[in-house]
């Protein structure tokens, strides 16, 4: 499983060479804004803030490490509910994925629209 994962990220990187760099919000402001936007428990279970703040990224590297996370997110569901609330719990996570990237990357509107339209997202 990690090596298909990490054959994803080589392709995706290669793919990417052509985005613009972007620079992510310090920790402060990610946690405020997910803690805002009603994604408090995820980034509490995962290592989302201290993946993303303050590091310099193309679009798809930061779809990179929220895939990742949202895989470790999956994980902790599956450990700590049962069966159909874990699935009820992951399909509305998954549902959320673009208010995420929104989030994330609010003072980006061009990386998302990079991403939207590379179909690493979906639309609006």
């Amino acid at each position: 499983m990690k090596l298909k994962i990490s054959a994803l990220f080589v392709v995706l990187t290669i793919v990417s060479t052509n985005f613009a760099m972007i620079e992510m919000p310090t920790a402060e402001v990610l946690e405020e804004r997910l803690n805002k936007a009603g994604f408090g428990h995820y980034m509490e279970k995962t290592d989302i803030v201290e993946s993303l703040a303050n590091k310099e990224l193309v679009p798809i590297g930061v779809h990179n490490i929220v895939f990742t996370s949202m895989l470790d997110y999956s994980k902790h569901l599956e450990e700590t509910m049962p069966g159909p609330y874990c699935k009820a719990g992951q399909a509305a996570f998954y549902i959320r994925k673009r208010q995420l990237f929104e989030v994330l990357l609010e003072d980006f509107p061009e990386a998302l629209k990079e991403l939207e339209e590379n179909e690493f997202i979906g639309p609006k």
